[in-house]
């Protein structure tokens, strides 16, 4: 997901081709994360994945219950799509080291509404152990129900 600040007409490819032709360090990060043909995809309008998206229709469908979250910045995008994902009853997972924001203060304010807000597990990614976040998302799951 990116913004695409009312841009309406957008193409996902065509964002996709315009990263992999840019001279900045895009290119080498699409190389890395370059979506398969089989990959979901969302553009999103501004700061929150699920604000005017199919997002939390696209997640129910495949019956998601959990989602690991990441991106810049921490005290926007991720903070809003955090937000929402939590009202929706997501379990959240937002690793801290994979979020980023303009300054290390509003980095670690983020993680800790992040924690004390929102319930999320911010677990250094290094240190993510899948199966217990399974179980974890399974309870979450559980209580909301």
């Amino acid at each position: 997901m990116n913004d695409n600040y009312g841009r309406w007409q957008s193409d996902f490819n065509e964002v996709i081709q315009h990263c992999k032709d840019s001279s900045s360090s895009a290119a080498q990060i699409i190389q890395w994360l370059q979506p398969e043909t089989s990959d979901y995809f969302v553009l999103k309008p501004q700061f929150s994945g699920f604000f005017y998206t199919p997002l939390d229709l696209l997640l129910r469908e495949l019956d998601v219950r959990s989602l690991l979250i990441t991106g810049i910045a921490g005290n926007m995008c991720v903070q809003f799509t955090a937000s929402d994902a939590y009202m929706r009853g997501y379990a959240l997972h937002i690793p801290e080291d994979t979020t980023a924001s303009s300054t290390a203060d509003q980095h670690k304010r983020s993680i800790a509404m992040f924690t004390d807000v929102l319930g999320a597990d911010t677990t250094a990614s290094d240190q993510i152990n899948f199966i217990r976040l399974l179980k974890r998302a399974d309870e979450h799951y559980a209580k909301m129900n």
